[in-house]
């Protein structure tokens, strides 16, 4: 029934095993959670683990088995392992958990923890996310493997410690296995053997060897291990050759190890040909690097080499014609020529080049191979810092490193900073160490290094290693080389770039060359790059030359069109561009964008942009370029014209045209008029469906304020219907809240929702964020498109730690907000984001919707997602109710007939101008008029503006005060904040509270003794009033009042208050066994007792009493009675009792049970006390009998009432009027 009627059942059965580890006190009293993750973002619900197979589960070295239901969310990635920290002994120590889905038995999910959930151990966390490694039946088979472990020779190199070993293979991974033995292992320069059985993990591609750094000597240098797998017979061998030592090295425990792959030599002949210029000789050292595609020594086809020299001897440069290298083994000859200096004193002054072989004729291009490497060198802020030596750094890798690499042309000075770019055949990042050093050359050989920074853009890593010292021979220690290490912290990531070949060719036509800087734009179906500037120099982008450039881009996907532009710097600067050629190294594919045009501010269109379409295999069709027809409508105001330099960017279905300038009116030589309309040209490919625009000017020239009417925008030769953008604003820095550029829709968005975005980053370390940020919202009726905030906002600083961002967007109503999403693209050097809440105001609704966050966006951090879905966790009403109340003073003419208006200013906002509605008899002498009225929330109340609307100077009004009035509990409930941020306030607030509710309990346990009195001795209560009524009241209301005072402001103890919680959070004495338990029997639970004993009494005498009288009518009298008093006490005790229940579960339980801390803490227990209060004087209204009699004397008199009325018209309708009677009696006589 249930499938039939919710559809297919998507829950599956989860078998969980918690292992609890062996340490003292390991068990816990807790209740233990789990939530399973999955792929694609899903994740079950938060499952309690109950109904082990033991009696008490999560014991010390206890094993509990589980099954429960949730949700089938595919293969498992991790889990989140958490307790409620309750109970005597709440901390647990995790040793591992096993997770198999029932469904399919034969894989299983392996969690290893092995920590403490606790608040007093270790990182004092209770909750942990734990990394599933999925375990197949084919992993099961064990398998036999001898580990043989070489430990170094090295003084001090054998270790005490317990020593642990992982393998990782491609069909799974063993757990942490400890190697031990009955004899002394591990010590220096000897070999230990060791056999363990275990689940077979296939091909060994690495292994995790550490220890636990116990003993008294725990340091180990590790030479290497063999690994012998005995089923297949397969050998490995793992070097190490480091330290695991906290004390040595790079201080680390476990190192990750690699299998030594075999060593393949090969035989190079190398030929040199030195040039037959004059001093092309040189008598330096000239070294050589090979690279191919395999790994050295054997490097396979060689696909480029190194070549470079010392720059020592009394003539070192040299001039090199070729090098031919033939490789013996493979009988392949090479040839790479240079025909170039290597000298610091001719052409480009380098000492080292990278050369390429040469490829045959059909063969062209030949590509830059090679990963860059950025290197940024600051030297110190010290006294003779700098150096003349030549300086050089070696990158190394996890696998490999780098060749000796000469910076060059670097000054090295005090304070400089010094940045160089280079080329690997190999990708080294992130490096693993860097070493740097000098050749303590020159007058002052001495060098005060700061720090080094790596930038790869291929992996987008950037790398910082601090140095912070001397190297110089005779300062310090004397080093002129470090080897310096990664400072994990200052690392910043990005998302990686693709590496590009891009081929640019000015075309052959006299005068095509330009030595301007050129700017590209590559869009893509994954967005657009950043501007990519070609390197320029005297010799590239001239008359029929190709250049070749290779660049690093941001992934854009297949590529659409290329936006090619140069700068305007000079007028003379103009190019003829042919085309240009571009290779995505990774895919090898190939796109081409036709120009065949000027770019010139003298020639052709005189335009310095130009858009290309993309063609290539990838392409199908090319998009067409197209020719938008921009309207720009100035305001008809005075001084509406402007001098200043306008542009535009059009945004559509495909990309945007980028910043283009608003130059040749098409009608006016003189732009931007009042009142005048000017239209521009602007070339591009096609956008499709235009979305927005960018508008502007640079806020130049004498009159430099623009009023925008509107803009129009058609297509000159397309078949797409005009689109309008409404501005109907001012654009000047003075005017407007100072913004000359603005964002506009087409209109037929005009009468759309306005949504106001605010976004609260966190205030925890390294929270903002320099990633590109994009939002969804998504409604009851409809949801918006992915809203890029970084084009909304142009403020520089956003989503910086702890700040506030705003935003405006308009879309089409979604209805009411279920949920939305949020993120980042990852890209920049800082994309970690923390958020703590997002606002989203709806005035239309009169509603904002508070999504609380409070987690981090990054890949590195929690469940590594950089997107998110939220649902929100409160929806705040923004219009509320004021009652505002008006004091005109008792002077003379302190009256006006006058319209009055009021502004309240608060902490959260400002209202509008209020217009208080005029009434007869309103603020004249000494009166007091009050008004109701709905305005926006502005929070905490600061202060009002008041003021007489009138044209007359004479408008006289005299006004003592004016109050906008909300008690305590209810500002507290509409805020979820107590009125003031005060001790004194609290003491105060609930002294009052207590003083109530005392002498509430007081009175009425009193009246159900005098209520007693009242029925059985009238006579007696009337002779002693004043004894027995009035004296006791009193004292009851005296002693209330003195004893809750007394003990909120007078018992010595520390208050904590909590101005988030109701009340403060309570007064300290509560919290003293003996005072709170006196206080709540002498306060609460003495006159619960009066209040239930009395009147259960009275009614017991009641029942009595009519079986003895035999007068009705005094039974009657008295039963109406009883109602009245008894409804009174009945209310009380049914507020009153569960209160007292809760409490007395809580002191007699220690620790009391979690649904008795939920009632403490719940609203409506707080709260209900509150109910007697108000329905109290109800009760009594209603159970006087004088008062009841009243209302039904009124209820039977409008009913006689309408009666009558009814009467009345029925009679009117059957009588005959006497004027009709005459006129009919006329007509039969006429006739």
């Amino acid at each position: 029934m249930q499938a039939s009627l919710h559809g297919s059942s998507n829950m599956t059965s989860y078998e969980i095993i918690v292992y609890t580890g062996d340490k003292s006190n390991a068990g816990t009293d807790s209740k233990v959670y789990i939530t399973l993750f999955g792929n694609h973002g899903k994740q079950t619900e938060k499952i309690h683990l109950k109904n082990s197979n033991n009696k008490d589960p999560f014991e010390r070295k206890q094993i509990d088995i589980f099954r429960v239901q949730a949700d089938y969310i595919e293969e498992l990635t991790k889990l989140r392992i958490e307790h409620d920290n309750t109970g005597r002994g709440p901390g647990w120590f995790l040793d591992r958990i096993i997770v198999t889905d029932l469904n399919n038995p034969t894989t299983k999910y392996i969690a290893i923890c092995n920590k403490w959930l606790a608040k007093d151990e270790d990182d004092r966390q209770i909750s942990r996310d734990l990394i599933l490694n999925k375990q197949t039946s084919e992993i099961k088979r064990n398998n036999q493997y001898k580990i043989t472990i070489y430990t170094g020779k090295k003084t001090g190199a054998g270790t005490d410690a317990n020593v642990f070993i992982t393998l990782y293979g491609n069909l799974g991974e063993t757990t942490s296995i400890k190697l031990d033995s009955k004899k002394k292992s591990f010590e220096a320069g000897q070999k230990d053997e060791f056999i363990i059985e275990c689940p077979t993990v296939g091909e060994i591609h690495k292994i995790l060897i550490a220890h636990d750094n116990k003993g008294s000597a725990p340091g180990w240098f590790l030479d290497r291990i063999l690994i012998e797998d005995l089923k297949n017979n397969h050998l490995y061998e793992f070097p190490c050759n480091k330290w695991l030592a906290k004390d040595e090295d790079d201080k680390q425990i476990s190192r990750i190890l690699f299998p030594k792959k075999p060593v393949r030599n090969n035989q190079y002949k190398i030929t040199v040909f030195t040039g037959k210029k004059p001093g092309a000789g040189t008598d330096a050292d000239v070294f050589i690097t090979l690279y191919g595609n395999l790994e050295r020594p054997t490097v396979g086809e060689i696909h480029k080499i190194l070549i470079a020299h010392n720059n020592k001897g009394s003539a070192p440069g040299w001039f090199l014609d070729r090098i031919l290298i033939e490789d013996l083994k493979n009988n392949h000859l090479y040839e790479f020529p240079c025909n170039k200096w290597l000298a610091k004193d001719e052409d480009d002054k380098q000492i080292s080049r990278f050369l390429f072989p040469k490829k045959s004729p059909d063969h062209p291009k030949e590509p830059i191979e090679g990963v860059t490497y950025i290197i940024t060198v600051y030297t110190g802020d010290k006294k003779n810092a700098g150096t003349d030596a030549r300086v050089y750094i070696v990158m190394h890798g996890k696998n490999s490193s780098s060749s000796q690499i000469l910076l060059t042309d670097g000054k090295f000075e005090n304070k400089s900073i010094d940045k160089f770019t280079t080329d690997d055949s190999i990708d080294l990042s992130p490096l693993t160490a860097l070493d740097i050093g000098h050749d303590n050359s020159g007058v002052g050989a001495a060098w005060f290094l700061d720090k080094v920074v790596v930038d790869c853009p291929r992996t987008g890593i950037k790398q910082t290693f601090p140095c912070y010292n001397w190297l110089d021979n005779n300062q310090g220690d004397k080093c002129i080389e470090r080897r310096l290490k990664e400072d994990l912290s200052l690392r910043k990531t990005r998302p990686p770039t693709v590496p590009w070949y891009i081929w640019v060719y000015t075309s052959d036509i006299k005068q095509a060359g330009t030595n301007a800087q050129v700017i590209l734009v590559l869009y893509g179906n994954h967005g657009k790059s950043i501007n990519i500037k070609l390197e320029k120099n005297s010799d590239t982008l001239q008359q029929a030359h190709c250049d070749q450039f290779k660049v690093d881009i941001n992934d854009v996907g297949i590529p659409f069109k290329l936006r090619v532009s140069i700068n305007n710097k000079y007028l003379s600067h103009s190019w003829h561009l042919d085309r240009i050629e571009m290779i995505n190294i990774k895919t090898n594919e190939e796109y081409r964008f036709y120009c065949r045009r000027w770019l010139s501010k003298t020639e052709d269109d005189k335009q310095l942009i130009r858009e290309l379409p993309a063609e290539g295999a990838q392409i199908l069709k090319a998009l067409p370029i197209v020719k938008y027809i921009v309207d720009i409508y100035t305001g008809n105001k005075p001084n509406a014209d402007t001098d200043a330099n306008l542009f535009i960017n059009i945004y559509g279905e495909y990309g945007d045209t980028g910043v283009r300038p608003l130059e040749y009116s098409l009608q006016n030589k003189k732009k931007f008029q009042r009142n005048q309309v000017d239209s521009f040209i602007i070339e591009a490919v096609l956008l499709k469906e235009l979305r927005k625009i960018h508008i502007g000017h640079d806020g130049t020239g004498i009159d430099s304020q623009w009023f925008l009417n509107k803009v129009v925008i058609r297509s000159e030769d397309q078949p797409y219907q005009p689109v309008t953008f409404i501005c109907d604003r001012w654009l000047s820095i003075n005017k407007n809240g100072q913004q000359i550029i603005c964002e506009l829709t087409p209109t037929e968005y005009i009468d759309q929702t306005i949504y106001y975005v605010k976004i609260k980053t966190g205030d925890v370390f390294q929270s903002g964020t320099d990633a590109n940020v994009h939002l969804q919202i998504f409604g009851e009726k409809s949801q918006t498109d992915y809203i890029q905030l970084n084009k909304i906002n142009y403020s520089i600083n956003r989503f910086q730690c702890g700040s506030i961002d705003m935003f405006t967007i308009q879309y089409y109503d979604l209805g009411k907000i279920t949920h939305i999403r949020i993120g980042h693209d990852g890209t920049s050097y800082n994309p970690a984001w923390f958020i703590d809440w997002i606002d989203i105001d709806v005035p239309k609704r009169r509603e904002i919707y508070r999504f609380v966050c409070n987690r981090w966006l990054d890949k590195k951090e929690g469940d590594g997602r950089i997107e998110c879905d939220l649902k929100p966790t409160e929806v705040i009403k923004t219009h509320i109710q004021y009652e505002i109340t008006i004091f005109t003073g008792d002077k003379i003419d302190a009256g006006t007939d006058e319209n009055i208006f009021i502004q309240i200013f608060g902490l959260q906002n400002k209202t509008e101008e209020i217009i208080l509605e005029k009434k007869i008899g309103s603020f004249q002498k000494n009166s007091i008029d009050k008004f109701l009225y709905e305005a926006v929330d502005v929070g905490k109340i600061e202060k009002i503006r008041i003021g007489i609307i009138s044209e007359k100077l004479s408008s006289t009004w005299y006004l003592e005060k004016t109050t906008c009035e909300m008690p305590f509990l209810l500002e507290y409930l509409r805020y979820g904040h107590v009125s003031f941020d005060s001790y004194s306030f609290c003491k105060f607030w609930i002294a009052f509270n207590y003083s109530l509710n005392t002498s509430i309990l007081f009175l009425n346990s009193h009246l159900s003794i005098e209520r007693y009195l009242l029925i059985f001795h009238h006579n007696f209560l009337n002779r002693h009033k004043m004894l027995i009524h009035y004296i006791p009241m009193t004292i009851l209301i005296i002693l209330a009042i003195c004893y809750s005072c007394g003990t909120v402001l007078f018992v010595p103890c520390i208050e904590l208050f909590d101005y988030t919680s109701q009340l403060c959070g309570g007064p300290c004495f509560q919290l003293q066994p003996s005072i709170g338990t006196f206080d709540l029997v002498f306060t609460v639970f003495s006159p619960l007792f009066c209040i239930i004993f009395f009147n259960s009494f009275l009614i017991i005498r009641v029942i009595q009493q009519k079986r003895r009288m035999l007068q009705k009518n005094v039974w009657k009298k008295n039963l109406g009675m009883l109602i009245q008093l008894l409804s009174v006490s009945i209310l009380h005790v049914i507020v009153w009792l569960p209160v007292t229940i809760v409490i007395l579960i809580a002191m007699t339980n220690y620790p009391p049970p979690a649904i008795i801390i939920e009632l403490q803490t719940s609203w409506v227990l707080i709260n209900i006390m509150y109910i007697a209060v108000l329905i109290n004087p109800l009760v009594c209204f209603f159970a006087i009998p004088e008062i009841k009699e009243k209302i039904i004397l009124f209820i039977n008199y409008l009913r006689r009432k309408r009666q009558q009325q009814q009467q009345i018209s029925s009679t009117g309708r059957n009588q005959i009027h006497p004027l009709s009677t005459n006129q009919n009696q006329s007509t039969r006589f006429q006739k």
